[in-house]
C-alpha cells in the first residue's frame, strides 16, 4: 500500500502477486486479507491503465469482503464502489448492472447500522 501511495507501481507489483499466489494456495484463513490485497492490486492495476485487469479482480476482492466481512462493511462497500466504477469506464453496463443494486443495498444497510447506532 505505501509503494503504492507513493506511485512506485513497478516495485509493488510482483509483491502482490506474490501475496496472491500465497493467499490463492491457502484462501480460507485469510479470506478477508485476500479481499484487501486483490483490492489493492486492482488499484494498481487501475493506477497503470489496465482497466480491463482490474475489474475481475476486483470483483473477486468484493466477493471475499463480503463473504468474510458483510455487505455493508466499509471495506467491502469501498471493492463494491470500484467495480462500479470500473464497469462504467470500461462500458460493463451488465456487469454495472449487478453491481449497482448490490452497492445501494450495502449502503443502505450500512446507513441504518449507523442510525441505530447513533440512536442508542
Amino acid at each position: 500500500c505505501c509503494l503504492l501511495d507513493q506511485g512506485h507501481y513497478e516495485e509493488a507489483e510482483p509483491l502482490y502477486l506474490d501475496a496472491l499466489r500465497r493467499i490463492r494456495r491457502n484462501p480460507k484463513p485469510m479470506q478477508w486479507r485476500a479481499g484487501l490485497v486483490k483490492r489493492d492490486y486492482a488499484d494498481l492495476l487501475r493506477g497503470t491503465s489496465r482497466e480491463e485487469q482490474a475489474l475481475p479482480t476486483m470483483i473477486e476482492a468484493a466477493e471475499d469482503l463480503e463473504r468474510a466481512r458483510g455487505a455493508a462493511h466499509p471495506s467491502t462497500i469501498r471493492a463494491m464502489e470500484s467495480v462500479v466504477e470500473l464497469c462504467v469506464a470500461l462500458g460493463k453496463r451488465e456487469t454495472e448492472a449487478l453491481w449497482q443494486p448490490r452497492l445501494e443495498r450495502a449502503r443502505t444497510e450500512r446507513e441504518d447500522r449507523d442510525s441505530r447506532s447513533e440512536a442508542k
